[in-house]
């Protein structure tokens, strides 16, 4: 329930392993903070859950700084807040897994955000609706990260996807974009600052375009696709 596991383990410098974590529902805060600073965390399993409620999740590994491995997660929804920054600023590799049905606002905002180990995802990131500021920022700061993954959503929420990629240095090619409706700044300054994409998606199948959805969506990455890029 609220606030069930909430710091459960604060610091503890015992624990340097954690198990899969399997749970039907997450409640409201449930998770929020369950591993906070506990730096002698190596690894974590994988994470999967029915449903994560408001603040879930939020900031769960939060200053957990020799976290080198994580399993991924998985979960059918996301609530507002529920995996908000979980795991920024984890020295972690990869993350082998991530799908969720839909995102709440703000449900997975700055999640990986300056995991700056992080070189590899899954190949999709599948979620629909991603709701307002689901994705923003959700890996900004990865500057090991190569490679962009297929986002896979029909709607995507006002400032959904802002910023989901800014300043991966190290990527160098983003796969397709499969987004049906696009609402304001929903897409803005997705891949700006990547300076070393040479490969874009090249084509967005959307029916609908919002004020601003793609503004500055590549600002600052390599010119050598940017005008192959078509919108219907």
């Amino acid at each position: 329930g609220s606030y069930g596991c909430y710091y459960m383990y604060r610091a503890n410098v015992a624990q340097t392993a954690i198990p899969d974590l399997h749970c039907d529902k997450v409640g409201n805060a449930g998770c929020m903070y369950m591993f906070d600073g506990c730096k002698a965390i190596t690894s974590c399993g994988k994470l999967t859950a029915t449903s994560i409620g408001t603040q879930g999740c939020q900031q769960m590994f939060s200053g957990c700084t020799a976290m080198t491995t994580f399993g991924g997660a998985t979960a059918d929804k996301i609530g507002t807040k529920g995996c908000y920054q979980m795991l920024k600023g984890c020295p972690i590799t990869t993350v082998p897994v991530l799908e969720a049905r839909s995102i709440g606002n703000a449900g997975c905002q700055e999640m990986f955000a300056n995991c700056i180990k992080l070189t590899s995802l899954p190949g999709q990131l599948p979620a629909s609706p991603i709701n307002q500021y689901g994705c923003a920022s959700m890996f900004s700061g990865c500057t090991a990260l190569q490679h962009a993954p297929e986002v896979m959503a029909y709607t995507v929420g006002s400032y959904g996807c802002q910023s989901m990629f800014n300043g991966c240095t190290a990527m160098t090619s983003a796969d397709k974009i499969h987004v049906d409706v696009m609402t304001p700044y929903c897409c803005s300054s997705m891949y700006k600052g990547c300076l070393n994409l040479i490969t874009y998606p090249d084509t967005i199948p959307a029916s609908v375009i919002g004020f601003h959805s793609c503004e500055e969506m590549f600002s600052g990455s390599s010119e050598s696709q940017s005008s192959q890029m078509k919108l219907p």
